[in-house]
């Protein structure tokens, strides 16, 4: 191979490797459409009886001051307690089918990032 055919190969190699990380932008943005998809906003006082995967609420102690109240509002979040079971065992959950769909990006982010790392080392392997 000549030097140009190198430099040439290299520079494909980055390219592929620009691909996967759009790529990988692409599905974390979309993991985080899919997070306020299941995501409820309540109030503080009603989040214990509120269905939601994740459920947002504003609150005016700060997560490590529990015994002071701050002079601030401060925004608080809370997974429900099955929500790492697969798959979601509660019946009639509105937020349901939207979770199996949140699992199912969460497993294509995960793959795409491995396919961004893999671009990368590809880009510093030797060419022959």
């Amino acid at each position: 191979m000549t030097i140009k055919e190198k430099f040439n190969e290299r520079i494909d190699r980055i390219k592929a490797y620009k691909v996967q990380v759009n790529f990988y932008r692409n599905m974390v943005k979309e993991l985080r459409n899919k997070r306020n998809d299941i995501t409820a906003i309540v109030d503080a006082d009603k989040v214990d009886e509120t269905y939601a995967c994740i459920k947002a609420y504003h609150t005016w102690f700060a997560a490590t001051d529990c015994g002071k109240f701050g002079e601030e509002v401060y925004f608080h979040t809370k997974n429900c307690h099955r929500f790492d079971e697969k798959p979601c065992p509660i019946f009639n959950c509105p937020y349901n089918a939207r979770h199996k769909q949140y699992q199912e990006q969460e497993r294509l982010l995960h793959l795409a990032q491995k396919n961004k790392h893999l671009a990368f080392e590809r880009i510093f392997e030797r060419i022959r």
